[in-house]
């Protein structure tokens, strides 16, 4: 069997408990244990420090104390990493923001300074996975404008501010090259793919398959002359058809071709055989090893609901908890408003239904949220709809107390389509199509 757990739920008693159940099958049967993050570099980022860097609250305690003058983010936003208070208490105690980011957010409209950033489809990285796998990733189309990746940027202000090495940054490979020297764990990341003056049979690799032939055809309306296609120095491929796209290693393969096969369909001509590895193994490079043994977890001690408080559990969404679903309006739309879920037993104890609202007191922060009962969750427990608008100042694992807002004013049915066009919503995208929504 495989036991899956994470790190989601902000609790280690659950790995704790995971790891309990594991070494306990294992004894009899082959058992293994895979553990998730919450995103796709955490694991990376947790690598960087050994887990021995500054905490939040090591940074906030560091800012009161004037030990701080500017504080520099690099595309995170603190008001997903902490309550709206804690995250003001902070930035109210240095001189100087810096941010570094692709898209506005609560963090940046505080700085002082604000530096555009590419996108991840816009500029080459590593990143670790929950396997502990180091994949590299590249650009799909040049970044416009001032934008420039986020690594460039900080080795143009090291450069400016005449630190020592900063000026030997010239390509992503050498700050791949820098961390694998300065960081033992991550010694092996040059490995997860090839570097950038890396030539197949002395041409580069197109990103662009056979099929894009019909590119010519693009701007003809605006001119018949084919511009000249942009120059990569910083990856072994080109962004063109022009190249070498056969015998690749299987980290610098950007589509999957073959003559007389549809594209999904031609995936077994780069296995060793139908549904086996990719020709050339795995991309990437694994950096953490599996080891013979486990460390013997302890089981947690079973969960004592309280009759007083409740303790507060992140439940994600499809739509809305991901912080890039909710920049897309008609994603937002689908995310819905925020809700409070309640075992049926604390929503009994509180005199609760779906659609009546409850205040959860949290220190000195209050908020009221719409009731959801779900059975799924245990007595004592209360989920929250983590990323959703109104949950900011909830905190995951934190002890609340709740009760019945007696003036809460239950939503009205929504409209979700109709086929009258009496009811459209003439301010609704919806409303030129014969359908409205709202």
């Amino acid at each position: 069997p495989i036991i899956v757990s994470g790190t989601s739920l902000m609790n280690s008693a659950i790995i704790d408990a995971s790891t309990a159940v594991a070494e306990a099958l294992s004894a009899e049967k082959n058992t293994m244990l895979s553990l998730s993050v919450p995103e796709c570099n955490s694991l990376g980022v947790a690598m960087l420090d050994g887990g021995e860097g500054m905490g939040f609250d090591a940074l906030i305690a560091s800012a009161e104390q004037g030990e701080i003058d500017t504080l520099v983010v690099m595309e995170n936003d603190l008001y997903r990493r902490a309550p709206v208070e804690v995250v003001d208490r902070l930035l109210g105690n240095i001189k100087q923001l810096v941010v570094l980011d692709s898209l506005d957010n609560p963090t940046l409209s505080k700085s002082q300074i604000a530096l555009p950033v590419a996108t991840f489809a816009e500029s080459e990285g590593t990143l670790v996975s929950s396997e502990g796998r180091a994949q590299r990733h590249y650009s799909v189309f040049v970044a416009e404008d001032d934008r420039l990746p986020s690594w460039q940027w900080l080795s143009e202000l090291g450069q400016v501010m005449g630190l020592p090495g900063f000026d030997q940054l010239q390509h992503f490979d050498q700050v791949e090259q820098a961390c694998a020297q300065d960081i033992p764990v991550l010694s092996d990341i040059t490995a997860a793919a090839p570097d950038h003056q890396f030539r197949n049979r002395g041409l580069k690799i197109p990103r662009q398959p056979a099929r894009y032939s019909g590119r010519t055809a693009v701007l003809a309306n605006v001119s018949v002359h084919e511009p000249m296609q942009p120059v990569d120095e910083e990856t072994p491929l080109s962004f063109s058809m022009e190249g070498l796209s056969v015998g690749l290693p299987s980290s610098l393969m950007s589509s999957s071709w073959s003559p007389g096969w549809n594209s999904n369909q031609s995936i077994q001509k780069f296995q060793d055989e139908a549904g086996g590895a990719i020709k050339g193994g795995s991309a990437g490079v694994r950096l953490i090893s599996p080891g013979d043994g486990m460390t013997p977890g302890a089981a947690p001690s079973a969960f004592q609901p309280s009759q007083s408080a409740s303790l507060l559990v992140p439940v994600y969404r499809v739509f809305g908890s991901d912080e890039l679903s909710l920049q897309s309006p008609a994603i937002a739309e689908l995310s819905g408003e925020a809700q409070l879920l309640l075992h049926p037993g604390d929503a009994a104890r509180l005199q609760v239904a779906d659609g009546d609202g409850v205040t959860v007191a949290l220190g000195d922060t209050g908020v009221t949220l719409e009731v959801l009962i779900d059975t799924s969750l245990a007595n004592g427990c209360v989920g929250f709809t983590a990323g959703i608008p109104g949950t900011e100042s909830l905190v995951a694992g934190a002890v609340a107390t709740l009760q019945k807002a007696n003036d809460w004013q239950p939503r009205k049915p929504q409209l979700i389509a109709t086929d009258n066009p009496n009811a459209r919503n003439p301010q609704h995208r919806g409303a030129q199509s014969g359908v409205s929504y709202v």
